[in-house]
């Protein structure tokens, strides 16, 4: 790996960051979700779902990859190399992929059905759900045709990834609904997003393992943490909100009450992502 050594203390620190930015985001959007109308509220929604969801795969990955195995590539090596894979290691990987497809999936659906208004006839829902499907069975090569599938989630996720990049390009060159910069927001923001989370994807070592391993391990999370911010930019601003409470929305004491609880919760993530990083630091200290 061109004699890069492993970080097990800067680069986790990076994408717990990176977690706790899209727990923040995700609930700034829950947020607009509460004082929105109806049509509005649905993608606020999609888009609150994607960053929490984002949160807590993120998490899982770190506890994986740095707690549960201690080692960089062990999926990667038992692709490519003969190795083998735990089967905690299996379950959490799993888990990051249910999660995080079901949360792509439901983004896109309801950017789709909403302010996309249907016209992509959810090509970008429909492939983020088989995604959910085909991804899982690459880990389990002794039943399913290794290279055929790794073919297909390829295919998928360039549909799933880069296609919407050049399509929100597109509704910015062509202004759609009068919406120039947070489209090419969107554009770009998805595109950093994409390409940090490539850099910590075992399905793209091939593509990864020949690039500079400094850039990849440091420069993948502040890419997704650059991503994220473009992101939110962009998707607040496709959807403005009235001064006056619309019909459906929830009553402000209501609204009011809800937003303490999200407070009191952000308090409580914030304090336990402090305490995974002292306990983390402290293993490292009397273990390594």
């Amino acid at each position: 790996m061109q004699g890069f050594e492993a970080d097990y203390i800067t680069e986790p620190i990076l994408w717990l960051i990176a977690a706790l930015l899209f727990f923040q985001l995700g609930l700034y959007f829950f947020t607009k979700y509460l004082k929105s109308e109806k049509e509005a509220r649905a993608f606020f929604s999609g888009a609150a779902v994607f960053m929490f969801s984002y949160a807590i795969i993120r998490t899982i990955e770190v506890i994986r990859r740095y707690f549960v195995v201690g080692y960089y590539y062990d999926i990667e090596d038992f692709w490519y190399h003969g190795g083998s894979i735990t089967d905690t290691s299996l379950y959490l990987r799993l888990a990051f992929l249910i999660i995080s497809w079901i949360g792509i999936a439901y983004f896109y659906y309801r950017i789709e059905s909403t302010i996309l208004e249907k016209k992509t006839y959810y090509i970008l829902t429909i492939a983020a759900l088989l995604k959910l499907v085909i991804n899982p069975m690459l880990y389990f090569p002794s039943i399913f045709n290794f290279n055929t599938f790794m073919i297909i989630n390829s295919i998928l996720f360039v549909i799933c990834g880069f296609f919407p990049v050049v399509l929100f390009a597109y509704y910015a060159l062509r202004n759609y609904v009068n919406k120039r910069g947070p489209w090419a927001l969107l554009a770009v923001g998805l595109l950093c997003y994409i390409v940090g989370e490539i850099g910590s994807n075992p399905e793209a070592y091939l593509i990864t393992s020949n690039m500079n391993q400094i850039v990849v391990h440091y420069g993948s999370p502040l890419l997704v943490i650059l991503g994220g911010i473009l992101l939110t930019l962009a998707l607040r601003r496709l959807y403005e909100i009235g001064v006056e409470a619309p019909k459906g929305a929830l009553p402000d004491d209501q609204i009011k009450k809800l937003q303490e609880k999200v407070v009191q919760l952000k308090y409580i993530i914030v304090i336990m992502l402090v305490f995974l990083a002292i306990a983390f630091s402290v293993i490292l200290y009397y273990f390594l």
